[in-house]
């Protein structure tokens, strides 16, 4: 037999014998097949159904449906008085932009980047009054909310509410 043809033979029995797997992508969620050698992502699956792959690949789910989210923290006034501001916020992968987030980020980008992101905007606008009333507080809540978008869509992330729910113990 030539060996041209043993070659080929071979390599379409090794191909047919490596492992697959099968992952099913549901609406409104990406799936990232990252080589987990290379650490790149070798494909994304962004169309609904199921799919063979290659076991080798990690596979990376993202859930492209927003998610609500509270959070509280400290904050303080111009004179250095301290506060506990509740927040509440919706927000989104920016599906175009899944892979950046996932190379750039991680899939952990809340914990990561959001909640860093709302309380260092949150404290700033804060630390430039000395007083509250509803008038500042909607102002406070409307340029966080502005600020924070802008930033987090550099991240590819979009923000799609951003509520200041009670302010507790602020002069």
């Amino acid at each position: 037999m030539n060996t041209k043809y043993l070659y080929l033979i071979i390599c379409l029995i090794l191909a047919s014998c490596t492992p697959k797997s099968e992952v099913e992508v549901k609406f409104n969620e990406v799936v990232l097949l990252k080589n987990s050698n290379l650490r790149k992502v070798d494909k994304i699956l962004t169309k609904p159904g199921k799919y063979y792959i290659d076991e080798k690949l990690e596979i990376i789910r993202y859930d492209l449906k927003q998610k609500e989210e509270r959070e509280s923290f400290v904050v303080k006034n111009l004179e250095g008085n301290k506060g506990h501001v509740y927040t509440t916020y919706r927000f989104a992968p920016i599906a175009a932009k899944v892979e950046n987030l996932e190379d750039e980020i991680g899939n952990n980008y809340n914990q990561h980047i959001i909640k860093p992101e709302l309380r260092n905007v949150v404290r700033n606008l804060f630390e430039s009054v000395n007083k509250i009333d509803n008038k500042i507080l909607k102002e406070i809540q409307n340029q966080s909310f502005e600020s924070l978008d802008s930033i987090l869509r550099n991240k590819y992330i979009r923000v799609i509410y951003l509520s200041i729910d009670s302010i507790k113990n602020y002069p």
